[in-house]
C-alpha cells in the first residue's frame, strides 16, 4: 500500500468522538428523502464513534483525507479532511440517469432527488494511499471525475464518477461539522504547537525557504520573492516567477494573533487589483491565517474596512446576484467585478500565481460580509463562497500585537496594464464564465484592442501627411525627424 502524505492532520487512528444531538437531528431530516432509493435503508448515525480507515486523495489544489467512522452501533460514515475543513458523510450507492461531468459548470444549480444544490466545483482525482480499516478493496491511481454541491440547508453532496460513466455515479452526502462538536479526544497534537518546517534552495537565487506544511502549493522565497511552484513533477527543479515589485503583509507573516478565542498565524499575503464600474483602480490585501483544527482563514484590508472571512461549505440561496439568503439574514449584492493576482508572499495552500483572475460578487448586512469568487480559468472550474464580519482596525491590531494595520489604498501599476491583463481572459465584461450574464454594470472602458486600431489609423494620416509636406518642401528634411518617440504606451506595459 501506497505510503500516507505527511499533511500535519490532527487526525489519527483511534482517535474516538460523540456526535452532537444537533447533527444528529439535522442527518435524520437530510436522510429521509433519500434512504428509500439507497443502496440500503439507513439510519441516523448516533452514539460514539472511533476512526477506524483513512484514504487519501489528490486533485489539482492538492490533497485531502476521508477517514472512515465507525460508531458502537456499527454505522460507518466519513470524516472529509480538506485544509482544515471537514464534512461528515454517507454512502447513498449508486444512481443512474445523471448528467455526465461535463455538462456541469461551476455555480449551476441543480437538482438532487428532490432537493435544490449549487455546483461548487467539478474536478479529477485519484486516490493515492489507504490505511487501516476499509469496506472495499482500495485502487490506487485511478482518476475518477469528482462534482461537488451544496445546498442552501447546509447539505453537501458529492457525486462520484468512474472515467467513462457518463451517467452512473456513487452519491455521498451529508453536512459540515467542526472537530469541536464531535468532542474528539485523542488528537495527535494541539493546534497552538508551532508549525514544523522542511527547506529548498530557492530555484532563482539559492537561498533557504522553509516550508512550514507539506500541503503547501506556492511559497516566495524571503530574499528575491520570486514565487515558487510546489506542485512540479521534479521537486528539485521547481518552477518560479521573478517579483520585481514588493508589498509589506499588513499583518506580518509568522505574527500569531488570537481573534474570539481562537490563535491564529499569519502564513501567507496576496494583493489583489481590479477595476470599478467608473474606471477607477482599488487593490486590497488578504493575509492567510492558519489554526491547526480551524483551518484557514483570511483578513481582508481594504479601503473602507476590515474583514476576518472563512470559506463556507453551504451555499446561500437567492434567484438574483442582487441579493441572496444565507442563516436567516437577507444580504445585498454589489456590482461585480474581475480581479488580478498582482503580488504574493509567504506560504498557501492552493496553486496561488501571479496573474490569477478570479470574479467578485461581495454581499453584506450591517457588518456579515459574504463573498463569492468564481475562477475564470479554464483548468479551474470552481466557485467558492466566504463568510465573516467586518472588524474595526484596531481590533485586529491589538489581536496581533499590532500598533495599527493599514487600511492605506495600496499603490501599483496603471490602469492600462490592469485592463490589458483583465482584458486578456477573453472574457466579456458582465458574463459569467459559466456563461450566464451576471447582474451590475461591467468594467467600462476601451479595449486594448480598440485602442491599437485608432492608433494605426492616426500613424497613416501622420504618414499620409508627413509625404505631402515632404514632396512639397523637395525632400529638405526640415520636417519630421524619425526619431521615432511617438505613440509607444511602453509606460503601461
Amino acid at each position: 500500500m501506497a505510503e500516507l502524505f505527511d499533511d500535519h492532520s490532527p487526525l489519527q487512528f483511534g482517535v474516538t468522538g460523540r456526535l452532537p444531538d444537533s447533527f444528529k437531528q439535522g442527518d435524520s431530516a437530510k436522510q429521509a428523502d433519500v434512504t428509500a432509493q439507497a443502496d440500503a435503508p439507513q439510519k441516523p448515525l448516533t452514539g460514539s464513534f472511533s476512526l477506524v480507515g483513512r484514504l487519501q486523495y489528490r486533485y489539482e489544489q492538492g490533497v485531502w483525507n476521508e477517514w472512515l467512522l465507525l460508531t458502537d452501533s456499527d454505522q460507518r460514515a466519513w470524516l472529509s479532511e480538506d485544509n482544515g475543513s471537514y464534512a461528515l458523510t454517507r454512502d447513498l450507492g449508486e444512481r443512474d440517469g445523471l448528467p455526465s461531468p461535463d455538462k456541469f459548470q461551476a455555480g449551476q444549480n441543480f437538482r438532487l432527488e428532490g432537493r435544490g444544490f449549487q455546483i461548487a466545483s467539478i474536478t479529477q482525482a485519484q486516490l493515492i494511499a489507504a490505511a487501516g480499516e476499509l469496506p472495499f478493496a482500495p485502487k490506487l491511481n485511478e482518476p475518477f471525475w469528482l462534482v461537488d454541491a451544496r445546498s442552501a440547508d447546509g447539505t453537501i453532496a458529492t457525486l462520484e464518477y468512474s472515467l467513462g460513466s457518463d451517467s452512473r455515479a456513487r452519491i455521498f452526502q451529508g453536512s459540515a461539522i467542526t472537530l469541536a462538536a464531535l468532542s474528539l479526544s485523542g488528537l495527535k497534537d494541539e493546534s497552538n504547537k508551532a508549525l514544523g518546517s522542511k527547506s529548498l534552495a530557492c530555484p532563482n537565487c539559492g537561498a533557504a525557504i522553509e516550508i512550514k506544511l507539506d500541503g503547501s502549493k506556492s511559497i516566495t522565497c524571503a530574499s528575491c520573492a520570486s514565487l515558487v511552484d510546489l506542485t512540479g513533477a521534479d521537486p528539485a527543479k521547481p518552477e518560479f516567477t521573478p517579483q520585481s515589485q514588493r508589498f509589506a503583509s499588513p499583518i506580518p507573516l509568522g505574527t500569531v494573533g488570537k481573534i474570539e478565542g481562537i490563535e491564529w498565524q499569519a502564513l501567507g499575503f496576496a494583493r489583489r487589483s481590479a477595476i470599478d464600474n467608473d474606471g477607477e483602480q482599488f487593490s486590497w490585501a488578504e493575509v492567510l491565517l492558519y489554526n491547526r483544527t480551524e483551518g484557514f482563514a483570511f483578513v481582508v484590508v481594504a479601503s473602507d474596512a476590515l474583514s476576518l472571512v472563512r470559506p463556507i461549505q453551504d451555499a446561500p440561496a437567492g434567484p438574483a446576484w442582487s441579493s441572496v439568503r444565507y442563516r436567516n439574514r437577507q444580504y445585498r449584492g454589489e456590482p461585480n467585478y474581475q480581479s488580478v493576482v498582482d503580488y504574493v508572499e509567504g506560504e498557501f495552500y492552493w496553486q496561488v500565481r501571479i496573474g490569477l483572475r478570479m470574479r467578485h460578487v461581495d454581499y453584506k448586512s450591517d457588518n456579515l460580509v459574504l463573498s463569492r469568487e468564481e475562477s475564470l480559468s479554464k483548468e479551474a472550474r470552481e466557485v467558492v463562497w466566504s463568510h465573516g464580519k467586518i472588524y474595526p482596525a484596531s481590533e485586529l491590531a491589538k489581536a496581533f500585537g499590532l500598533p495599527d494595520i493599514s487600511q492605506l489604498a495600496f499603490g501599483g501599476a496603471g490602469n492600462a496594464a490592469l485592463r490589458a491583463d483583465l482584458d486578456s481572459s477573453g472574457l466579456a465584461r458582465g458574463a459569467s464564465a459559466t456563461g450566464g450574464a451576471l447582474s451590475g454594470a461591467g468594467l467600462a472602458a476601451p479595449t486594448s484592442g480598440s485602442l491599437a486600431i485608432w492608433v494605426i489609423i492616426l500613424v497613416v494620416i501622420a504618414l499620409i501627411i508627413f509625404f505631402v509636406l515632404l514632396a512639397d518642401s523637395g525632400g529638405s528634411g526640415s520636417g519630421y525627424s524619425g526619431s521615432g518617440r511617438g505613440y509607444s504606451g511602453g509606460s503601461h506595459k
